[in-house]
């Protein structure tokens, strides 16, 4: 990754869901919370690559969901992707603080 991307995608997360309103602003930081909780739980660094592997498989899912329901209901499928785009750097909520 590019020095300054993450940066980037945790500054790009927080516009795309500060663009949803208050609400959702405390619903991803409750998430980052759960993220951060559970790297910890599991002993895994935020900054380390199973991290990393494991948040894109998760959004990978999301992403593949939202395929799938394209041709059903296109409406649903491209807000799922934007969810899965937002989800993509939540978990990054943070990575470049010690």
């Amino acid at each position: 990754m590019r020095e300054g991307s993450i940066d980037w995608m945790v500054e790009d997360a927080r516009e795309w869901v500060g663009a949803l309103g208050p609400h959702w602003v405390a619903r991803f930081d409750q998430m980052h919370c759960d993220v951060r909780t559970w790297a910890d739980e599991m002993g895994v660094s935020p900054h380390s690559q199973e991290f990393k592997a494991a948040w894109c498989v998760a959004t990978t899912f999301l992403h593949r969901m939202a395929e799938a329901l394209i041709d059903d209901d296109p409406i649903e499928a491209d807000q799922l992707t934007t969810v899965a785009n937002i989800l993509a750097s939540v978990g990054l909520w943070g990575a470049t603080s010690v």
